[in-house]
């Protein structure tokens, strides 16, 4: 189910197209990884490597069976590891990035996790958190990151597969979303936008140079 709210959750295409002059033939970090949605990505814009660290054994088992089903991802490493404790040597990456799990709260970054994203960076790399909670946008205001919002000229949408997933990624990732339950009965529709959902979409990203 994970996997399908990720399918559906697409991020603008242009994030990582901007994204690539520091992404191709680079070392990449990427923390909360999950099952590799920004993992892939990176692979696919020509990362020499990308170090994939995430918490959860259960989501590094997916993205393990997924590298297997890849040829190209042998450039991938999956790690264990949180961002207040990443499994990597001091300047050892040229570039890292967190797709909608780096916040301001220090069980979830905060100050301990810029502080280990800065440990690890080589100086003159960039860090990136990609689709930002609104909330969070002060704090990392605050700490001198840059923004970049990508222009959208129709709201977007989560793609799930079906109705019938639609409504289980509801029930099971956005609280049972009575709005959005009602949406996908009365439109018919697997597709939502992401205000249905009360999520703001994910055409946004910081970025911070080291």
């Amino acid at each position: 189910m994970y996997d399908e709210l990720i399918e559906g959750e697409q991020l603008h295409p242009a994030i990582f197209q901007q994204l690539e002059p520091d992404i191709n033939d680079k070392i990449v970090l990427d923390v909360g990884a999950g099952s590799g949605r920004a993992t892939f990505e990176c692979v696919k814009y020509s990362a020499s490597k990308v170090y994939a660290v995430d918490p959860s054994p259960g989501l590094l088992r997916i993205l393990r069976q997924k590298i297997d089903r890849h040829a190209k991802s042998c450039r991938i490493i999956p790690l264990r590891g949180h961002f207040n404790s990443l499994p990597l040597p001091d300047k050892s990456v040229d570039t890292a990035l967190s797709c909608s799990a780096f916040t301001s709260d220090p069980i979830q970054g905060g100050e301990p996790g810029l502080a280990e994203f800065r440990r690890v960076i080589k100086p003159g790399g960039k860090l990136f958190i990609i689709w930002p909670r609104t909330e969070d946008h002060e704090w990392l205001n605050g700490h001198n990151f840059s923004y970049v919002v990508i222009p959208v000229n129709e709201e977007m949408r989560i793609h799930f597969r079906t109705i019938e997933c639609a409504l289980r990624c509801v029930q099971r990732f956005y609280a049972n979303n009575a709005k959005a339950i009602d949406y996908i009965i009365r439109v018919r529709s697997p597709d939502i936008p992401f205000s249905i959902v009360d999520l703001n979409p994910p055409c946004d990203y910081y970025w911070l140079k080291m």
